[in-house]
């Protein structure tokens, strides 16, 4: 993360960030806080870090906010002024905003999806610009900030190798939004096949939440209320639904653990989760280890190459899989068609949350944040389908603490 840069009147010409791009990833998100009282941010995303870019026609994702005098914001698939642009709207300004706000750029190198937006919510229905590269561009690697005339203030400039969609879907998505990813299938197909959202490196263990103290449901979404739309909602449904909860759990932590399984905005920032990270992974605690037996990951995609046999991997975030491998038919998860990964995982640690959840019949395991697998190796039975098997193992120093 890039903590605060001043740019003043570069008139379009990049400066390169420290920061770069992850070619290996699908999709790259870069997002900051800027305070841009005339408008005219713009953003390129390159596969070259020279000057040698400017007002060329090298293939690059070019996109300016507030252009022309603050009045509209574009695409470009180059950096050359004079070049179409391949979409561009009047509604979508800086707004000539004193305050500070954040934005977002992302590509997806496979399907081709270029979107921008406001706000911490990346999702591509958020997106205020869409536009699908026909032949996508999959080697840029470094990223350039520019202004026009004014002087801006940028804040926070980190990146993101995420979605908030699995890939069978993020090209289907649309403005109108015709994807409801409120329906169960859609819901639970995500939090089995999101593996497109784990970094592909050693992250700092996950810690501070422990030390927090253990509160009511209500209490532990008391800091989430401004970043996660309609959770109080959300935690009363819950509750309402685990009355009568199995396994020693309180009624708080079974309902926490209820309304993980309801689904909502990818957790950015840690901190404000503590509170409900300690109440959720208490409840979690209770519930039994699954221990030697064999569950199930999907995804659509190819995601092999970042699954060697013998190396050792983590997956940050809760990982949801299922103990039914017929769950992963459904085309929302994996389905019977195009290319596609299968993760068949030894456990030792997984939970199972059916009991707990919003979804009994789905068979739901969970396992939890900074847990660590072995790749035992690979299997490609078809040309489109790709076997990885995992086997769960102990990390040398503890990536999560215990509560």
């Amino acid at each position: 993360m890039i903590a605060n840069l001043c740019f003043d009147v570069l008139n379009g010409h990049d400066y390169w960030l420290p920061l770069t791009l992850n070619t290996s990833n699908r999709i790259n998100t870069l997002i900051f806080d800027a305070v841009a009282p005339g408008g005219d941010i713009r953003v390129t995303f390159s596969p070259i870090n020279t000057k040698s870019t400017y007002r060329t026609n090298i293939p690059v994702y070019n996109l300016v906010i507030g252009g022309s005098c603050n009045s509209s914001s574009y695409i470009r698939r180059t950096n050359n002024s004079n070049a179409a642009k391949v979409v561009e709207s009047s509604e979508v300004q800086c707004l000539a905003e004193k305050e500070r706000c954040t934005y977002w750029f992302s590509f997806d190198s496979e399907s081709g999806w270029v979107t921008y937006g406001k706000g911490a919510d990346t999702r591509f229905a958020k997106a205020l610009l869409k536009w699908q590269d026909p032949s996508p561009l999959s080697n840029l690697k470094y990223i350039g900030l520019s202004n026009y005339n004014y002087k801006i203030d940028f804040y926070n400039i980190r990146t993101l190798a995420i979605t908030n969609l699995p890939p069978s879907l993020a090209s289907t998505a649309s403005a109108s939004d015709k994807l409801n990813l409120s329906c169960k299938t859609s819901i639970y197909a995500h939090r089995v096949s999101d593996m497109i959202e784990e970094p592909n490196r050693m992250m700092l263990p996950i810690e501070g939440y422990e030390q927090q103290p253990l509160v009511s449901l209500e209490k532990a979404i008391v800091p989430l209320i401004s970043i996660v739309p309609d959770i109080e909602r959300k935690a009363w449904l819950a509750k309402e639904n685990s009355k009568t909860p199995v396994n020693g759990l309180t009624l708080d932590e079974s309902a926490s653990i209820m309304l993980y399984s309801t689904e909502w905005k990818k957790r950015d920032l840690l901190q404000p989760w503590f509170l409900y990270l300690r109440l959720v992974f208490t409840g979690l605690g209770k519930l039994p280890s699954i221990i030697g037996r064999t569950v199930y990951r999907g995804v659509k995609g190819n995601f092999s190459k970042n699954y060697q046999q013998g190396n050792t991997i983590v997956w940050w975030g809760f990982s949801s899989c299922t103990s039914t491998i017929n769950v992963l038919e459904q085309e929302a998860i994996l389905g019977k068609t195009g290319v596609r990964t299968l993760f068949a995982i030894e456990s030792k640690s997984a939970k199972d949350i059916r009991h707990h959840s919003i979804y009994p019949d789905e068979n739901e395991i969970l396992f939890l944040p900074a847990t660590q697998f072995q790749v035992i190796g690979q299997y490609q039975p078809s040309e489109n389908v790709f076997i990885i098997q995992l086997h769960e193992t102990e990390p040398l120093y503890p990536l999560r603490h215990s509560v």
